[in-house]
């Protein structure tokens, strides 16, 4: 079988099995998707706010939610 990696979120990952002859296919698909995702979380990383989307971010707000998560586990 062949699995492919969605991110969906800030270290968050989800597993999908795809049959082989999609697997390329699949596989692009999501590099593209997976990119954008990343491209979001980075935009998160500026001083005072950054643009997710055209949407405004704040950061530390993004920061803190950071941390209760990583403090939670």
């Amino acid at each position: 079988g062949c699995i492919v990696f969605q991110k969906i979120g800030w270290g968050q990952w989800s597993a999908k099995k795809v049959k082989p002859e999609n697997f390329i296919r699949e596989r692009d698909s999501l590099k593209i998707s997976n990119a954008k995702v990343k491209d979001d979380d980075t935009a998160a990383t500026g001083n005072a706010t950054g643009t997710n989307n055209g949407k405004s971010i704040n950061v530390a707000a993004a920061n803190a939610r950071r941390e209760s998560i990583t403090k939670n586990r």
